[in-house]
């Protein structure tokens, strides 16, 4: 096992759980460590995007004169979103991922928004 993973479950008492329950009854430890990093890295990527967004400035253009056929923001997919979840519609799932754990997405849904 890596030192990072070690540390992950020395930091996160609900990830070494997880992984109790999960290795090596559902998946290898292997699958569970790939499935982990490349959730982070979801996680990451979307953030840096969010980051990137906010930071984008707005052109006096947009300030002063909304679209009206603009849609309110919560009912509009930006187009970021969009591409994102274009790009990972290439990723294959790793084995093992129909047992996934819905707190689990759960979790990582609230700590989205909590960037946001």
């Amino acid at each position: 096992m890596s030192p990072v993973a070690m540390t992950m479950l020395e930091e996160d008492e609900l990830l070494s759980k997880m992984r109790f329950h999960l290795v090596p009854k559902q998946m290898t430890e292997e699958a569970f460590w790939r499935n982990y990093f490349y959730r982070v890295s979801l996680i990451k990527q979307s953030a840096q995007i969010s980051l990137l967004a906010a930071q984008r400035p707005q052109t006096p253009e947009t300030q002063d004169h909304p679209d009206p056929d603009q849609h309110k923001e919560e009912d509009v997919v930006p187009d970021w979103e969009k591409e994102l979840h274009e790009e990972l519609q290439v990723y294959e799932l790793v084995a093992g991922a129909e047992n996934h754990n819905d707190r689990w997405d759960k979790e990582l849904e609230d700590m989205l928004r909590e960037d946001l």
